[in-house]
């Protein structure tokens, strides 16, 4: 008994001395306008009260928000004596355009990006219409693709960014090139 009384005066002792801070964790890093997250203030165990400066007075080790753009959020924890510990920390937010990354099973090629003008489309199926246009949406070049490698000759049309528009298993899919 003896040994576990000294143990835990031990743990104390050290956790008063030891230089203590304050952490905020969030449970997810990036999220879209207007989706909730939750943040904890991590203290050492003696610090039992939490004040957030978000616009409100919560008095709590856990929020929850919603930010609309990249919010800077602040906690403040205090112990039994007043001592303070203070963090901050960005929650960072996208727009989120529930435009989702599409996995291919089945690699398609577009190369060489940048190009002086004549580009190779590998992996995409024969007669598949292949459409290029500027960055002002005017069609540029509308083409169907061959057998193996199609090649796609823009010589001759000015310098800039086009896209490359064609379908591949099912899905619309939109390349955006440079043309030098």
């Amino acid at each position: 008994m003896k040994k576990n009384i000294y143990i835990t005066m031990f743990w104390l002792l050290f956790s008063l001395s030891s230089k203590a801070q304050v952490y905020i964790s969030s449970s997810d890093s990036l999220i879209c306008a207007g989706e909730t997250v939750t943040l904890t203030a991590l203290t050492p165990l003696m610090y039992n009260w939490c004040y957030w400066k978000v616009g409100s007075s919560a008095s709590s080790k856990t929020i929850a928000i919603h930010p609309d753009s990249d919010t800077l959020l602040m906690v403040e924890c205090f112990d039994v004596s007043a001592n303070k510990l203070s963090a901050s920390f960005t929650q960072t937010v996208s727009l989120c355009t529930n435009i989702r990354a599409v996995e291919f099973t089945e690699a398609v090629y577009l190369y060489p990006n940048p190009s002086t003008g004549t580009l190779k489309l590998i992996g995409v199926s024969a007669l598949t219409p292949i459409r290029v246009y500027d960055l002002l949406g005017r069609l540029c070049l509308e083409t169907k693709a061959g057998e193996g490698t199609t090649e796609l000759n823009l010589s001759g049309k000015p310098q800039g960014i086009y896209f490359v528009n064609f379908e591949h298993k099912n899905q619309m899919i939109l390349r955006k090139i440079s043309l030098e």
